[in-house]
């Protein structure tokens, strides 16, 4: 068995001369001296002149005709009457073409490198100046209502509000009773960090930060140090232009401030393994291909910490017609 070589793969992998082109078509590879890009099986006919042929690179390539020099497998193509025939022309060879342009546009990347195109900038007055943006949207809400927020900032509001990670490690224990909105009740099994199932359920986007847990200062405190400072304030702004805050401006600064320490502190998503009394939930213990718990079958489920009350639950009676059509969206 004759040796394998790369011209011989090559061959096989483009069909070798058994391919279906047309007759008196050759399939020819492109190299360029200032291109890096190469083009691969271009359908040349064999009654073409060279001429017809440099007009074809011309639409591809960029080249002028008239700077443009061609060679076929190293031989040259001088003549531009001349048909490609008579150069006996074999599929895959290479047709290397010359620009001899000291101008050409090709020079230096200037047909292949993108960082060379001057990209378009706009500066913040004319962008300022633009309807269609956000921007604008946000300058036209706020003239309607000075309290507007944009769905990031309520997110952040409401974030900050919510139940910290050690606030429900404190309230849910293991073996616990619980009841998951909805009404379905049972034991909690599991509570903790679940990474793999916090990046689906947010659909592979991070989820939103988690405030740490900062001790708010008390009225008297607050009072307290009003008092003392007071006094020092006032000499310290004698004979200087002064603005003075409405409550307004204040709540608002603290919101502003709330927010940005919501922002930049790590999220913890803490998820709650739950075995069901009855077959309401979506697995068995398991999720993601991990065992977290034992259960029977569509009998346990993963839930967020807000959707869960822990408590007095004992399970229900069987025989009780009410049913709770509240709907559930926080379980997987």
């Amino acid at each position: 068995m004759a040796a394998l070589t790369m011209d011989s793969l090559k061959d096989y992998v483009r069909g070798g001369e058994q391919r279906r082109v047309a007759e008196g078509t050759v399939l020819l590879d492109i190299t360029h001296n200032l291109l890096k890009n190469n083009y691969v099986e271009i359908p040349f006919l064999s009654s073409w002149s060279v001429l017809r042929c440099k007009e074809k690179i011309y639409t591809m390539m960029g080249t002028q005709i008239s700077t443009m020099q061609l060679s076929l497998n190293g031989v040259p193509l001088d003549n531009d009457d001349m048909l490609l025939g008579r150069y006996n022309p074999r599929h895959s060879q290479v047709l290397h073409v010359i620009d001899n342009d000291p101008y050409s546009n090709a020079r230096g990347g200037g047909l292949e490198n993108v960082n060379l195109v001057k990209k378009y900038e706009m500066s913040d007055e004319d962008y300022a100046k633009r309807t269609n943006t956000y921007l604008n949207y946000k300058r036209e809400q706020l003239k309607k209502n000075p309290n507007w927020k944009s769905i990031y900032q309520v997110k952040n509001k409401d974030r900050a509000h919510a139940e910290s990670a050690e606030e429900t490690l404190e309230r849910v224990k293991v073996g616990m009773r619980c009841e998951v909105i909805g009404g379905r009740r049972g034991e909690v099994m599991f509570v903790g960090e679940i990474p793999e199932l916090t990046a689906k359920s947010n659909g592979g986007q991070q989820p939103m930060p988690e405030p740490s847990s900062t001790p708010a200062a008390t009225e008297e405190s607050k009072e307290e140090t009003k008092t003392e400072t007071t006094e020092t304030e006032v000499k310290s702004v004698v004979g200087k232009h002064v603005t003075i805050e409405t409550e307004e401006e204040d709540e608002r600064k603290s919101l502003l401030e709330k927010e940005k320490l919501v922002a930049e502190t790590p999220f913890v998503q803490l998820w709650i393994g739950v075995r069901y009394d009855e077959p309401v939930g979506k697995n068995n213990g398991t999720i993601l291909d991990k065992k977290f718990f034992e259960a029977a079958k569509n009998c346990g489920g993963f839930v967020k910490p807000e959707v869960l009350k822990v408590g007095d639950y004992p399970e229900k009676d069987p025989f009780d017609d009410s049913d709770d059509d509240e709907d559930v969206n926080e379980e997987l």
